[in-house]
């Protein structure tokens, strides 16, 4: 039976990669930055070290670091076009995102996401794709 839909190997990777980045993001939110309880054990002063890394979680957050870091790998993959800085730039704009760091998280994911697309697409799909546009609708 053949499948129902079929999609392109580039958007299977791309929402692999969200959806493992996902599952890491909730659960370092969920259990490490959002309970009252981890906060008020942080604050002690004999706090567990593990804090200290808790600690810039927060700060990365607070000031939309992972949003910006998007952005600016987004940019890199433009120039190098890498897939690492592409890769970087989508896993930072789903934590940004994830963190309610729409704005630059937003482009930089989008961005990320679109260079990605784009070197995977195999060259004969991307051929097809150009001569459909020239030939017009």
């Amino acid at each position: 039976m053949p499948p129902l839909i079929r999609l392109p190997f580039a958007l299977v990777r791309i929402l692999l990669v969200g959806a493992v980045t996902t599952a890491a993001v909730s659960l370092l939110r969920y259990q490490l930055v959002e309970p009252d309880a981890v906060a008020q054990l942080c604050l002690r002063a004999d706090a567990p070290a593990w804090c200290e890394g808790r600690r810039w979680i927060v700060l990365g957050f607070a000031w939309n670091a992972y949003g910006w870091a998007s952005v600016v790998f987004a940019v890199a993959a433009l120039f190098t076009r890498s897939i690492i800085p592409a890769m970087a730039g989508l896993v930072l704009g789903l934590t940004g995102a994830l963190f309610y760091r729409y704005f630059p998280a937003g482009l930089g994911l989008l961005s990320s996401a679109l260079l990605l697309a784009r070197r995977w697409t195999p060259p004969a799909a991307r051929a097809a794709g150009k001569q459909h546009a020239q030939r017009g609708p």
